[in-house]
């Protein structure tokens, strides 16, 4: 399927980088499957986080200060809809493929790279380290428990 660009939403499971005429990214959706899209993988990130009311670049601060998370930094891109991504190498760079981890059903190692599997049975294969993959998924739950408002009302039962 293609189309001029993406929203993001819970049903979003990564977004890759494509290097084609037309289409900038590939994204995997849990109900539409893949998508083509014109936007680059970082612009449909940015987009998402101003949907959510704040810039990239205010929301990648937030975790610099807040986590100290300064490179690779997982992004809060609509917490109040539970929306997390990370990314598995620099965002500058063309190979960075975002991943909503809250899609993640396993993972197994092959060599220098990770296969991850998806709740819909979906997999795919990542150029990162399994314990890169680890580190950042680790960090992606310390970002939603700081800005996942749930946490506060759980935290105010307790």
């Amino acid at each position: 399927m293609t189309q001029t660009n993406y929203q993001l939403s819970h049903t979003t499971m990564a977004i890759l980088p494509v290097s084609d005429e037309v289409y900038r990214a590939k994204i995997l959706d849990s109900e539409q499957g893949e998508i083509y899209v014109k936007e680059k993988p970082l612009t449909i990130i940015e987009n998402g986080c101003l949907e959510g009311g704040a810039t990239y670049t205010g929301r990648r601060q937030a975790m610099v200060k807040q986590l100290g998370f300064n490179q690779k930094s997982p992004i809060p891109i609509l917490p109040h809809l539970n929306l997390f991504a990370f990314p598995t190498v620099s965002p500058s760079q063309f190979s960075c493929i975002w991943i909503f981890p809250k899609h993640i059903k396993s993972k197994k190692a092959h060599g220098k790279h990770v296969q991850v599997a998806f709740y819909n049975n979906e997999k795919l294969m990542l150029p990162i380290s399994t314990y890169t993959l680890i580190r950042q998924v680790n960090r992606t739950s310390h970002c939603m428990t700081r800005f996942s408002p749930w946490v506060d009302d759980i935290l105010v039962r307790m």
